[in-house]
């Protein structure tokens, strides 16, 4: 996980490789680090080095905070742009907020100066060399342990409130999503079993369900950030201490329950301000206007119990805090059936809104068939039209629209308007070996769209991170079967081409039917099968061991496939997760419902390059007066692999720092200040005058 930089670099990287991140650290000469076996440190760390040097420079914009080493204390922060210097007699504890947690034990005797740009970090000692010990830990969790549940609605009540035993403090600081924790994984069985070990935190708060299952999965990710036992009731509420502070009404209830979990993570994001973390967001300063608090009230909330905390959250109007929330990760809508228990314990981890699919869901029938002809790819021959064929439309599920970041959809058919959920995939979260590099195979098997692939680099070139890219041009069978047999060394795979019957890949010599295969492929992380109705082949992949992948439900032309399938990878590379990327995609570029992602859609590929998925939106403004050129805002993407409660510091002195999901405040720039910001990530995504393009292809 620590490891020296190698070639003509001197510092270290520091990795964690289940999630395919890195933190570059340089250092003014080579270093070599040495295992540290009793790590120094306040906070858990996975892996420690000591290393001697006068400086360390950190790759990205990360939030620091020296820290008394045995309380905990902080003596300064430095979570924008700036400098600040500590002199010190006894040791001190610093901690790097970066895509791996980073933590630097400072020997005594020693003034440390922090200097934070937009591009990197910089910690350095009295210009000679110290001994500093480095520890990091990955953001990933696993899931605690496993519990074991019959399909009875109060079986089920039992095992989420089994949830709450991940949750790693009881304080505000759960808002963190390093500090909740992944809570235990659920099967169906003959018996409820719960081990010993699973206890929920000692705290008096209730969320009392009807004896329905739909009920149950309505509150599950409310009753594990709560840390809350479940109970049969015949009116959905939340009671603490007794008392009851919340009710909902049986038919609006993951609504309903949704919006009553946004509101107390929302107030814990503000109130752990006044705690181990003084990162103060603009949700702060906007519910201390709206709220009438100010941060003595915060602290005074902080400092209470769970149960006076939740109380006097409650008793605060919904409405405000709602409107200062970020915009919510995801949104998951589920069918009445046993089949969703077992995605629980990770739409908990999520924080998801769980909804019921409604009656009255949106008909896919017309969406599925409009303008099909328009899309069809250009062959030469009437036979070749046929191909792809697809699903018959009475196999799909109209999923209603949501305010969410993502949406998805749990229950037996395929969902058009959300991506698809597959228990399958959640093993591959936690079974993937860990690799050294991000790998990334292309195969590209149709010479008219190769411009998809060649036209613009899609695939590595970041600093920070470290990629393999193989390319296969027109591969016969014998050739696809070897790619495909080596792809569970990969990432992502990227197929370009075209699929016959939606089970067949169509390759230079004749096609390649997955079940010829099936036995010695390794199935890749994450895919994007481009190519006409892949549906059956994605999901063959999902079977077989993929985290998640992209694939269409009808034919599509090779315009729009090629446009599609550029933005897709290059947001992907950007840090996205393949939902978000194709929320992004579907919202401002050209894609329609006829792609879908399957299985574990929330993981990400590459890490942002500044910590949350970013897109930049421009508006043209009309000539006038002052030099204003364009409405400027940024959206923000919870990062995939930390969940909600992250905050963004975006590097613009007048922009705050912002929770991660939604936009920051909409400013009026000029023409040279858009560009400057654009310009410090080549790659970013930028929307323009409400249409998807890059960074590199933007005249500012």
């Amino acid at each position: 996980m620590i490891v020296g930089l190698s070639g003509d670099r001197s510092g270290l990287a520091l990795r964690d490789n289940i999630h395919n991140r890195r933190v570059v650290v340089h250092t003014p000469r080579p270093v070599t680090p040495e295992r540290v076996d009793d790590a120094p440190f306040l906070f858990p760390v996975e892996e420690a080095a000591s290393v001697r040097t006068s400086a360390l420079t950190v790759a990205g914009l990360a939030a620091a905070f020296v820290r008394d080493p045995l309380s905990g204390d902080i003596e300064t922060a430095l979570t924008g742009t700036g400098e600040t210097t500590v002199t010190h007699e006894d040791p001190r504890l610093l901690e790097l907020q970066t895509s791996v947690r980073t933590y630097l034990r400072i020997p005594a005797h020693t003034t440390t100066s922090i200097e934070a740009t937009p591009s990197d970090v910089t910690i350095s000692f009295d210009d000679r060399p110290r001994e500093v010990t480095v520890g990091v830990r990955s953001q990933h969790s696993r899931p605690i342990g496993e519990v074991t549940t019959t399909t009875d609605p109060e079986d089920v009540m039992a095992a989420v409130a089994a949830f709450g035993a991940a949750l790693q403090t009881r304080s505000p600081e759960r808002s963190w999503p390093t500090l909740r924790g992944h809570p235990p994984r659920l099967t169906v069985g003959d018996d409820l079993s719960i081990p010993d070990r699973l206890a929920r935190p000692d705290v008096d708060v209730t969320v009392g369900v009807p004896r329905e299952l739909g009920a149950v999965y309505a509150v599950a990710p409310l009753a594990f950030y709560l840390g809350a036992r479940v109970e049969p009731a015949s009116t959905p509420h939340v009671a603490a201490g007794g008392s009851r502070v919340a009710s909902f009404s049986r038919e609006h209830l993951g609504r309903e329950a949704g919006e009553f979990l946004r509101h107390a993570f929302t107030l814990d994001c503000v109130v752990r301000s006044a705690g181990l973390y003084d990162v103060e967001v603009a949700a702060c300063r906007r519910l201390g206007e709206a709220l009438d608090r100010v941060p003595a009230d915060w602290r005074r909330l902080y400092e209470a119990s769970p149960v006076e905390r939740l109380r006097a959250y409650a008793d605060l109007p919904r409405e405000p805090v709602l409107d200062a929330a970020p915009r919510w990760r995801h949104e998951v809508f589920v069918e009445d059936s046993p089949q969703p228990i077992e995605h629980l314990s990770f739409l908990a981890d999520d924080l998801a809104v769980v909804r019921e699919l409604p009656d009255d869901q949106p008909d896919p029938a017309p969406v599925l068939s409009q303008s099909v002809d328009q899309f069809l790819r250009d062959v030469a021959d009437d036979r070749e039209r046929e191909r792809g064929g697809g699903l018959a439309v009475d196999e799909f599920v109209g999923v209603p629209e949501t305010d969410a970041g993502e949406t998805s959809y749990a229950g037996s058919g395929v969902p058009v308007g959300g991506a698809k959920l597959l228990r399958e995939a959640y093993g591959a979260r936690f079974d993937q070996s860990p690799a050294e590099d991000i790998s990334v195979q292309v195969v590209c098997n149709e010479d008219d769209m190769w411009a998809e692939y060649s036209e613009f680099p899609l695939y590595g070139n970041r600093d920070a991170l470290e990629f393999d890219v193989s390319v296969t041009r027109n591969a016969t069978r014998e050739e696809l079967a070897a790619v495909l047999a080596s792809a569970g060394s990969a990432d992502f795979f990227h197929y370009i081409g075209h699929v016959r019957d939606g089970t067949r890949f169509v390759c230079a010599d004749g096609e390649l039917a997955f079940d010829e295969v099936a036995s010695t492929v390794t199935p890749p992380r994450v895919f994007l099968l481009n190519g006409c109705s892949s549906y059956e082949l994605g999901r063959a992949f999902v079977e077989a061991g993929s985290q998640a992948g992209i694939i269409t439900l009808r034919p599509i032309g090779n315009d729009s496939a090629m446009l599609i399938g550029q933005s897709v990878a290059r947001l992907v590379n950007q840090g996205f997760s393949p939902r978000s990327a194709l929320e992004v995609v579907q919202q401002y570029g050209r894609a329609d419902d006829k792609y879908l992602v399957l299985g574990d859609g929330g993981h990400e590929v590459a890490q942002s390059e500044s910590g949350v998925p970013v897109v930049a939106h421009l508006a043209s403004l009309p000539a006038g007066a002052d030099d204003a050129a364009y409405e400027f805002a940024l959206e923000t993407f919870p990062p995939a692999n930390d969940g909600l409660g992250v905050v963004y510091t975006p590097n613009i002195e007048t922009v705050p720092s912002v929770l991660g999901g939604g936009f920051t405040v909409t400013e009026r720039v000029t023409a040279d200040e858009a560009a400057s910001f654009v310009d410090l990530d080549y790659r970013m995504p930028v929307v323009l005058d409400e249409s998807l393009t890059w960074s590199t292809l933007t005249d500012l």
